[in-house]
C-alpha cells in the first residue's frame, strides 16, 4: 500500500508538470489510499486494545470467528457487560431486554459471536459518542427477532470505509423480523464493499414493520434508505424522511435493483 502510495503520489508531480489530464482521479487514489492506511492502523490498534481490556468477556463469549477482526466491531466489546449477557442466557430462550447502550451492544456482541438471540427495546437509545457496528454479519447473520416497541435509536455512528460487509443496524439478516422502531440522526460511511441501509444492509426472507428512518446519511453504493439488499418476504408500514444517499436526497427505501 505505501509503494503504491508513493508511485501514485508520483505520477501526480509528473502529471502536473506535463499538463496530463486525470490528476483529479489521481488524487483520488492518493487519499483513498491514505484513508485505507489509517483505518488499517486504527483497526490493529483496536483489536490489541480489545484483547489486552476485554479478557473477561472474551473468556466467557469468545470471538472465534473473527467478527471484530473481519469486520470491525467498534466500541461494541468495550461496552458489553458479560455479566449481563450470562443472566440473559439464563432463560430457556436467549432474550435480551435494553435499556442502555451498555445493554444493546451486549446482545451485539452476542449475536456476531455466539448466535441466535431474540431482542427486545424497552426505552429509547441515544448512542451519540460511539462507534457502532452492525449486528448480523455473513458468519452469524442475524436470526432473531428485534422488538423496537415504539421505540427509537438516535445517532447511531458506522464507519467502515475499508471492510467488506454489509451495514446497518442490522448488517446481514436472514428470515426473522425487525419491528416497531425509529432510527433518527444515524450517520453510515462504508467504501464501494456490501449492500448499506440504515435499519438493514442485506434482508434476506424475513420481515420488516413499522419502521421509520429520518434524519440520517449514508455515503457509498448499493444502498437504501432502510435496506441496502431486499430480498425480504414482507415490508409493511414502513417510511423514511429527510435521509441522503451521498450528500443526495435519498429517493428509495431499498437498493434499486
Amino acid at each position: 500500500m505505501k509503494l503504491s502510495m508513493r508511485l501514485a503520489a508520483l505520477f501526480l508531480v509528473a502529471a502536473g508538470a506535463f499538463g496530463l489530464s486525470g490528476c483529479g482521479r489521481v488524487l483520488d487514489i492518493v487519499s483513498e489510499a491514505a484513508l485505507e492506511d489509517a483505518f488499517d492502523a486504527a483497526d490493529k490498534r483496536q483489536l490489541e486494545k480489545m484483547n489486552s481490556e476485554c479478557t473477561e468477556l472474551l473468556a466467557q463469549y469468545p470471538d472465534n470467528d473473527g467478527w471484530s477482526e473481519t469486520v470491525g466491531s467498534g466500541d461494541i466489546p468495550f461496552l458489553a457487560d458479560p455479566e449481563y449477557i450470562s443472566k440473559c442466557e439464563k432463560l430457556d430462550e436467549i432474550f435480551f431486554k435494553v435499556s442502555t447502550p451498555e445493554e444493546l451492544a451486549s446482545a451485539c456482541w452476542y449475536v456476531n459471536t455466539q448466535g441466535e438471540a431474540d431482542i427486545s427495546l424497552c426505552c429509547d437509545i441515544d448512542l451519540a459518542g460511539y462507534r457502532w457496528a452492525p449486528m448480523g454479519w455473513k458468519e452469524r447473520a442475524f436470526t432473531g427477532n428485534f422488538y423496537g416497541n415504539g421505540h427509537t435509536i438516535s445517532n447511531m455512528q458506522i464507519l467502515r470505509p475499508n471492510k467488506r460487509c454489509d451495514v446497518g443496524f442490522i448488517g446481514y439478516e436472514l428470515r426473522r423480523t425487525l419491528s416497531d422502531i425509529t432510527f433518527d440522526g444515524a450517520e453510515i460511511s462504508v467504501m464501494d464493499y456490501g449492500y448499506l441501509g440504515v435499519a438493514v444492509g442485506n434482508c434476506i426472507g424475513g420481515t420488516i414493520e413499522n419502521v421509520v428512518v429520518k434524519n440520517s446519511s449514508i455515503t457509498g453504493t448499493r444502498a437504501g434508505a432502510l435496506m441496502g439488499w431486499d430480498a425480504s418476504d414482507s415490508v409493511t408500514d414502513c417510511s423514511f424522511e429527510n435521509v441522503t444517499v451521498n450528500g443526495q436526497p435519498c429517493e428509495n427505501m431499498s437498493c434499486p435493483k
